[in-house]
């Protein structure tokens, strides 16, 4: 189980600190104010990192560093929401070749993956949106045909009395 992070607790928790802002920064250590922003961010992070092992069927995984800066790096560096990241997830969750229907049969829906990039998140973004747009349009279809059901089944009923 992991434990809440308190003051000075980010390097011996995941090793190393967050990525700075400046892009010309990224892979080098940080100040002490990226590590308190880390340390803040934190609920937010495990937030992120329990909906993505939820959604995509990953129960037994582990927040280690890797996933945690990949995370971070996007509420922070780019500035996301946790439902932004949340629908990156949703996203990537719909995509038949990430989940694993592919020549390999491998999955390739890390947490890490989907969050790789700018580029990579706003893809499963959209790919989220379209994804409810299509079901919304089918549930809506569907809602249209059950009623044309109903009306069939009351003239057949109406034919027979």
């Amino acid at each position: 189980m992991l434990k809440p992070l308190c003051s000075g607790d980010a390097d011996n928790l995941f090793g190393d600190p967050l990525l700075n802002v400046n892009p010309e920064n990224i892979g080098k250590e940080d100040n002490n104010n990226s590590k308190k922003r880390k340390e803040t961010r934190y609920p937010d992070i495990l937030e992120v990192f329990e909906y993505w092992k939820a959604v995509c069927r990953h129960p037994d995984a582990q927040l280690d560093k890797t996933r945690s800066n990949a995370i971070a790096r996007q509420l922070i560096d780019y500035n996301r929401t946790v439902d932004e990241l949340k629908r990156a997830i949703d996203g990537a969750s719909t995509d038949p070749f990430l989940q694993g229907q592919n020549s390999s049969g491998k999955r390739y829906d890390d947490i890490g993956l989907i969050l790789r990039d700018a580029a990579h998140v706003e893809r499963y973004v959209e790919a989220s949106k379209r994804h409810k747009r299509e079901t919304d349009t089918l549930m809506s279809g569907l809602d249209g045909a059950e009623a044309y059901a109903d009306i069939y089944e009351d003239i057949l009923r109406q034919e027979q009395e």
